[in-house]
């Protein structure tokens, strides 16, 4: 088996109280994986997340001077996980959120060479998630599906995987969350295979005070049709 070289991504942004456990809490070694890459991108974030992340010497660094939001995060550690040779890529949110145990589970497709995207699925298994953001993802669903015509149940995760080729291909418009779906978007057009898989999250009085809430997203619903347009023309 052809053995690869994973990049696992961290958007962050004012994560200085829990980047440093998030890091330090990924695995070291994977099946079929000869070297694991960790690489935290700052999102000009205002208190000392650069610096916690750096206290964890295998983790690179990039800083942005600007808040450009988890879409624009997002895509700079996509870039930044194709130029060092990466061949798969893995994005997990810095607060915590994530169990970096499904990590192993979310690449296996990829591995073994079924799909080119994985997406984690917070959905497809019991776990108690809070009733906002169920809301705000079955709408963001939707909207997914009238716009681009790709039906998928959990749009808006951060918990997804990523083979060369679609390295290669996506691109990312949309600097805020709207960034999820119009990667799915962007998936379809250049026929690009996926598959949700079940993923474990971990809802905590810090985690609920980062990602979507409801004040943002209409903000995020315009965003995201004008740029599905935007492309179709």
């Amino acid at each position: 088996m052809k053995e690869y070289t994973l990049a696992i991504i961290i958007p962050a942004y004012n994560e200085g109280t829990v980047i440093e456990k998030v890091i330090r809490s990924l695995p070291k070694k994977i099946a079929g994986v000869s070297k694991i890459f960790v690489i935290v991108v700052d999102d000009g974030s205002e208190d000392n997340t650069a610096k916690q992340a750096k206290k964890c010497r295998k983790a690179i660094v990039l800083t942005q001077k600007i808040n450009l939001g988890v879409g624009g995060a997002t895509f700079t550690g996509l870039c930044a996980a194709l130029k060092i040779g990466a061949n798969m890529a893995v994005t997990i949110d810095g607060d915590g959120q994530h169990d970096p145990s499904d990590i192993a589970k979310i690449i296996s497709p990829i591995i073994y060479k079924k799909v080119n995207i994985v997406i984690g699925n917070r959905f497809m298994s019991k776990q108690k998630i809070p009733i906002q953001r169920k809301i705000l993802n079955r709408l963001a669903s939707l909207l997914t599906l009238l716009l681009y015509r790709v039906k998928i149940n959990d749009s808006q995760t951060g918990f997804r995987a990523y083979d060369r080729k679609a390295l290669r291909l996506l691109k990312i418009t949309s600097n805020g969350y709207e960034a999820c779906s119009e990667l799915i978007g962007e998936a379809k057009r250049h026929n690009l295979s996926f598959v949700e898989m079940p993923i474990k999250v971990r809802y905590t009085k810090y985690s609920m005070s980062k990602g979507q809430h409801f004040s943002r997203s209409i903000d995020m619903a315009v965003n995201l049709i004008f740029n599905a347009f935007r492309r179709s023309k």
